[in-house]
């Protein structure tokens, strides 16, 4: 199975060409199972760039990709939305921007999808019920991150008391510490100085309610943590809060592996055919 990351890429509307050829280059590799596009700038390029895939992706990572109605409106009908295990789709505030259609990509991929990273993502009480509905069907799900949203107390309360009497496979859940926890007037998404001036007596307080409603439906034994600072890749020796900061190639040397892997591949079938 094929991996590709490519971080902090700029496109203009100029540059649609480029992800036609991109998507190309892509779809030579058969085993392309997972596509990390983090801080990636994609507007209105989302189809160009997946389009040509032959295969369904499994995993897709578009966080932060500045992702619009369009784009998200072709990923939930594209034939990668009914196979996809892992999806991360934060820092789009989907309830705003394209509510219908997200709750519809998750709705199609509900019988595989396992992990859910909806990080600063806006959504606040009065956006709940989004997040609620396009869950539901979502049975196998085994982790869900959604820190970094203005959600109060009361409101994790009710998503705690769904989570708990449901979704059997579920183990890991990342949990934003309650708005209710910082002082009044602050503004998401927080900035580092805000983050870390929260209630910490109030906070535990919540945490223990939250984890006692998943104890009393029997299930203890999900993990519930507040990585504030994101957690840490040791594959790219990085945090994920720290993507946007620096590129991991350069984009010539991203194209020049690209193209190098593929003719490798190519090279094996050959030698495979001759056999």
């Amino acid at each position: 199975m094929y991996i590709w990351r490519l971080h902090t890429l700029r496109l203009a509307l100029e540059d649609e060409g480029l992800m036609g050829v991109l998507g190309e280059l892509m779809s030579k590799l058969t085993e392309l199972r997972e596509l990390c596009l983090g801080f990636c700038t994609l507007t209105g390029h989302l189809r160009k760039l997946l389009s040509p895939l032959n295969t369904p992706l499994q995993c897709i990572e578009l966080a932060n990709c500045s992702l619009n109605a369009v784009d998200m409106a072709y990923f939930a009908n594209s034939l990668h939305s009914e196979h996809i295990v892992k999806l991360d789709l934060s820092g789009h505030e989907v309830a705003d921007l394209f509510p219908i259609t997200f709750r519809k990509l998750l709705h199609r991929c509900c019988a595989t999808l396992t992990s859910v990273g909806l990080e600063e993502c806006g959504l606040d009480d009065d956006k709940l019920d989004l997040l609620t509905q396009a869950l539901r069907p979502c049975h196998r799900l085994q982790e869900l991150k959604i820190l970094g949203n203005p959600l109060s107390t009361a409101a994790l309360h009710n998503l705690f008391n769904m989570l708990a009497l449901g979704f059997p496979a579920l183990r890991y859940i990342e949990l934003p510490v309650p708005r209710d926890c910082y002082p009044e007037g602050v503004t998401y998404p927080l900035d580092e100085s805000t983050l870390i001036n929260y209630d910490r007596e109030k906070f535990q307080q919540a945490r223990t309610e939250l984890t006692g409603i998943l104890e009393r439906e029997g299930k203890g034994h999900i993990e519930v943590c507040t990585p504030l600072f994101g957690a840490y890749d040791p594959d790219i020796n990085e945090t994920s809060n720290e993507l946007g900061v620096s590129m991991l190639h350069s984009f010539s040397s991203v194209i020049g592996n690209f193209i190098d892997t593929v003719s490798v591949t190519q090279q094996r079938e050959q030698q495979s055919n001759e056999q």
